[in-house]
């Protein structure tokens, strides 16, 4: 255990030696905070404007003027009387004007039976947001204009108390607070995704140099030559590899937390219960996975001659690790059996639920078991690739 150690200090000192990927490590220290800082400054400027924006709509001479009174009273819209053709209609800004309000009888519906009713009719464009806006904002104009018309008829006839009484409906939200758990299930979603790629990266960026960099500038058989077994040097260099993967992705496990505490003090309404014992989930899914990318990596990058074709060759590898991490991305993607057996994406899916506060034990152990047999399989690849003398060494094997 002692020459183990010593050979994952030696390849420790080497990468922290490496400016280069010291930054590229610590980078999400800076870069989280920053971005959600700036992100949630965009978010209220873009809500205040689009509060204060008043937008303009045409509508029709025809739609009543009690609708049309609420309408101008909304301090969201600006109303203009206009009739207009349908080729006028299809040339219309939808970025300058939001929309278009008219009327429509049943007769031009074919699949009705009631004459002389009239509908109203928006006429808008989703693709421009100051329309949506109009849309959304006329809608529920509408919706209110509706109710104090039905409340207004029934309590001329007598029957507001009866038809109040008729149906009762109590709303209950079994779920508790629900903006707090749709955050945590959208911070469910992203960091996972951000956690383990990033700690893939970071596994990549010092597996060529343990491989192939050693070969380009020709210290492996300084190494070789030393009083050591190679199962020794090939244990310790995987160490060193898998501790800077944990690394990488603790950073950003522990960068987490002051995007939580931002979230939480930015929005009275969100309070995301996220405990230590939570952080801690996330990284004991990471450990299986980086011994994995690890002994993959290193042991691609001993078929490699230069540093460059190393990362070459682990680009092909990395493709592949991304791809199962962004089978996690699926919309509406649930947990069974089949998704729990993928490696990597099943921990991201345990990761998820970490934040939800579920824990589902039985589909944990086989998390475990199922990307810790593969990080075996990935560690046997990489002993018999350094076993291999005529891989290494470009001699006969022996």
């Amino acid at each position: 255990m002692t020459k183990i150690m010593m050979v994952f200090k030696k390849e420790m000192l080497s990468f922290f030696r490496d400016k280069k990927a010291l930054i590229t490590l610590f980078l999400p220290i800076l870069i989280y905070p920053v971005f959600m800082i700036f992100l949630i400054g965009v978010m209220n400027l873009v809500s205040s404007s689009n509060e204060q924006q008043v937008i303009d709509i045409y509508v029709d001479e025809q739609v009543e003027a009690a609708f049309f009174v609420k309408l101008s009273e909304s301090e969201q819209l600006n109303v203009s009387r206009k009739i207009l053709t349908e080729d006028a209609l299809a040339d219309l800004d939808f970025d300058v004007v939001g929309g278009y309000l008219h009327t429509r009888t049943d007769a031009d519906y074919a699949n009705t039976d009631v004459d002389n009713n009239t509908a109203y009719v928006f006429n808008y464009h989703s693709n421009f947001d100051y329309s949506t806006r109009a849309y959304d904002a006329v809608s529920d104009i509408y919706d209110e204009y509706l109710e104090t018309q039905r409340t207004s008829e029934l309590n001329s006839l007598g029957l507001l108390e009866a038809y109040d009484n008729m149906v009762v409906i109590d709303h209950e939200d079994i779920m508790g607070e629900g903006d707090s758990r749709f955050a945590s299930m959208i911070m469910g979603m992203i960091l996972p995704f951000i956690i383990v790629l990033y700690g893939i990266v970071g596994t990549n960026i010092l597996s060529s140099d343990l491989s192939a960099g050693e070969k380009e500038r020709a210290t492996l058989e300084t190494i070789f030559s030393a009083p050591i077994k190679r199962y020794e040097i090939i244990t310790g260099k995987l160490f060193a590899c898998t501790t800077v993967g944990l690394i990488s992705g603790g950073i950003n496990i522990l960068s987490m937390f002051p995007l939580i505490i931002l979230i939480s003090s930015s929005f009275d309404e969100i309070h995301l219960n996220i405990t230590f014992g939570t952080l801690l989930f996330l990284f004991f899914q990471l450990i299986p996975i980086m011994i994995m990318c690890s002994a993959l990596f290193i042991g691609i990058g001993m078929f490699a001659r230069t540093y460059q074709e190393s990362q070459s060759y682990a680009s092909v590898a990395l493709i592949a690790l991304m791809g199962l991490t962004y089978i996690f991305l699926i919309p509406d993607l649930e947990g069974s059996a089949l998704i729990y057996a993928l490696p990597i994406t099943n921990a991201m899916m345990l990761m998820k639920e970490a934040f939800l506060g579920s824990y589902p034990w039985p589909y944990i152990l086989q998390v475990f078991i199922v990307n810790m047999g593969v990080a075996v399989l990935a560690v046997v690849f990489m002993n018999l690739v350094f076993k291999n003398d005529r891989m290494i060494f470009g001699g006969d094997s022996k």
